[in-house]
């Protein structure tokens, strides 16, 4: 597998005893979503807006967390795309958002319309002449936090919202593996197929659907 697919296939967490570390998931039921909704709302609201934005938008975290106030202020109404530079990439890259990641844009600047960063960090140490997006470990220990108490456990990073949003196209709305793909920017469809977890369900579902 190449390096650059690794780094966002690969978890490089910390051992559990209850649950060896393990590839990170994509989420797997609508049942674990809605945990998981219930779970973040206990937190501070920035952790379920970053969530919900990821998973509406299929944005890279490092992505996510450098959205400035500015890039989302005068979206046009009719037509509200995002134009931004991948940090990964460093390719040019448009989007249309939903009205998912509308709703989240609209709540964080109603709350916050002085922050500089749609994702402000708000600790004390975060000075306001010098402001910072919230860090990518405080998110990656939260969603990590909460997914080991979903039922069943899925094992949670930044990760998994890309991940989740890939394989609900596929498996639940009827995307093809090569729009997939596409939409996530990879490099072909099987890569796609190892990043969303299909390949080994797909493997698995032979045995048991087909009897002869």
């Amino acid at each position: 597998m190449p390096a650059s697919v690794a780094s966002e296939t690969y978890h490089s967490g910390i051992h559990n005893k209850e649950h060896p570390m393990k590839k990170v998931e994509a989420v797997q039921t609508a049942s674990q979503l809605e945990q998981i909704d219930s779970l973040l709302s206990t937190r501070d609201p920035i952790y379920g807006d970053i969530w919900r934005f990821g998973l509406n938008s299929a944005l890279r975290i490092s992505d996510i967390l450098a959205l400035t106030t500015d890039m989302v202020k005068n979206l046009d109404e009719q037509r509200p795309t995002l134009q931004l530079r991948e940090q990964k990439t460093n390719k040019e890259k448009t989007i249309l958002l939903n009205r998912g990641a509308l709703a989240v844009i609209q709540r964080r600047l109603k709350l916050h319309p002085k922050d500089e960063w749609l994702f402000q960090s708000a600790s004390p140490k975060n000075r306001r002449d010098d402001p910072k997006p919230i860090n990518r470990k405080s998110v990656a220990r939260v969603l990590k936090d909460v997914g080991e108490k979903v039922n069943p456990y899925v094992h949670l990073s930044c990760h998994s919202m890309r991940k989740t949003r890939g394989k609900f196209l596929y498996t639940d709305h009827g995307y093809s593996i090569e729009r997939v793909c596409a939409i996530l920017n990879h490099s072909s469809p099987s890569v796609t197929m190892a990043y969303i977890g299909i390949v080994q369900t797909d493997i698995d579902d032979s045995y048991t659907e087909v009897v002869l």
